[in-house]
């Protein structure tokens, strides 16, 4: 059984990962068409998914309480560095450049 397929190639019904932007694609149990773009698709086993799709789903609950203020606090500190001037470390960055 072939496990990789080009976007926009017929497939027969499963579940399918592209490598390009990790989307997971369901096909239907007719048989359908991979939706069209860059990279290939990856024909999923069942058995793979009922393991990783959990897996996926913890892990997000678990990182998105410490993701959402890390990127504010990222957010903040690059605009008070922007407004501020120069920084000493790109300062620092410079003069090791120059020499």
């Amino acid at each position: 059984m072939k496990r990789m397929y080009q976007p926009g190639e017929g497939a027969p019904a499963g579940t399918y990962w592209s490598t390009k932007t990790f989307e997971m694609v369901q096909i239907a149990q007719e048989g359908d068409c991979l939706p069209a773009g860059d990279g290939r698709f990856v024909r999923a086993p069942l058995a793979l998914m009922l393991l990783v799709a959990p897996l996926g789903g913890l892990a997000f609950v678990l990182f998105l309480p410490f993701a959402v203020p890390a990127m504010a606090l990222h957010s903040l500190g690059t605009r008070f560095v922007r407004r501020s001037g120069t920084s000493t470390v790109a300062e620092e960055s410079r003069a090791r450049i120059r020499r």
